[in-house]
């Protein structure tokens, strides 16, 4: 086979190959001035040129990925999801909460474009406007850290207040306690004092029972636990009856567990003791279920407060629950 064909590479030495390879790169439109030999001779061969092409099949197949992967950031940086992040992060930066630096420039960026070449604008109207963000920021600061500072340790008098909660920290005095601001998305956007708004975060977030839930991704699910919550600042509104069910549903388990306790002293018995509200709480889910159209109930549970479940819920009788206490059960 001939090998008359010559090929100059970038460093001017001389590169053979047959002429089966000079057919075989014009066939794939492949200039072997660009191909590589890694042979002693510098003859160019057919797995010379093989190899050239899948490296730049690669190299495109990398280029295809990479500019994929930009276009799906662009479209996920515009989805609703990372709207609702960005509108967090940036409650963040108004309440002085500590964030990445990348987004606190960018938010510094934010502020200084939207105020750039605005004339005419009056230093106090300037003030109201912060103290409106402040106002905002002091919500997401509740909502996101009530729960560290609320009263449900009954070993100890006061809980320990959080610096990031102080009046001070979220940029007010107590001079600003009868100015009134705008909540946004907090009870549906109405005007209210700083002191109204700093003593409803309080009995909502700050009582004997703490809850945290600003961890959850989708918005619609927060947006519905501040719907329970904040209107009636975590006070459920029971009447009469419903507190006298509450109470007589406790008073039964508790009885219950004090009978066995006597009765039947050093028996393995699975205790509800501390955990008597079970009760309560599977009673008011019964009684939601004929508006809900439910049709059957399963309960799956440990072993703690099983009796009383049976007993108090499931109406087994007693007779049959104290009877496998005797000795002569089988």
């Amino acid at each position: 086979m001939e090998s008359k064909n010559i090929t100059k590479t970038k460093e001017n030495r001389v590169l053979s190959a047959a002429s089966n390879v000079h057919k075989f790169a014009k066939d794939l439109g492949i200039n072997l001035n660009y191909v590589k030999s890694v042979s002693k001779n510098h003859r160019i061969t057919m797995d010379d040129v093989k190899r050239y092409v899948k490296e730049n099949l690669k190299s495109q197949s990398n280029q295809v990925l990479s500019q994929n992967k930009k276009i799906e950031k662009l479209q996920v940086g515009i989805h609703s999801y990372n709207i609702e992040y960005i509108e967090e992060m940036y409650e963040k930066w108004i309440s002085s909460e500590e964030i990445e630096v990348t987004w606190k420039s960018y938010f510094e960026g934010f502020e200084l474009g939207k105020n750039f070449n605005v004339q005419n604008v009056s230093s106090d109207s300037k003030k109201i406007d912060d103290k409106q963000a402040k106002f905002l920021g002091m919500i997401y600061a509740y909502r996101a850290l009530g729960h560290t500072v609320a009263n449900f340790n009954p070993l100890i008098d006061e809980p320990q207040k959080n610096p990031r909660l102080s009046l001070e920290r979220l940029g007010f005095s107590e001079d600003d306690f009868d100015s009134l601001y705008n909540t946004g998305n907090y009870l549906g956007g109405i005007d209210l004092s700083v002191k109204e708004l700093i003593d409803g975060m309080k009995e909502t977030y700050c009582q004997s029972i703490g809850i945290e839930y600003l961890h959850i991704q989708e918005t619609d699910k927060r947006r519905w636990i501040q719907s329970q919550i904040e209107p009636t600042h975590f006070k459920p509104p029971f009447s009469k009856n419903e507190k006298s069910n509450i109470y007589k549903n406790i008073i039964e388990a508790e009885t219950f567990e004090e009978f066995l306790q006597s009765k039947f002293l050093g028996q393995k018995r699975f205790s509800l003791e501390g955990g008597e509200t079970l009760m309560a709480i599977l009673d008011a889910i019964l009684q939601r279920c004929e508006n809900n159209l439910v049709e059957e109930l399963v309960i799956g549970m440990a072993h703690r407060g099983r009796l009383n479940v049976l007993g108090n819920f499931l109406d087994k009788p007693l007779e049959y629950i104290f009877r496998e206490f005797t000795p002569d059960y089988i």
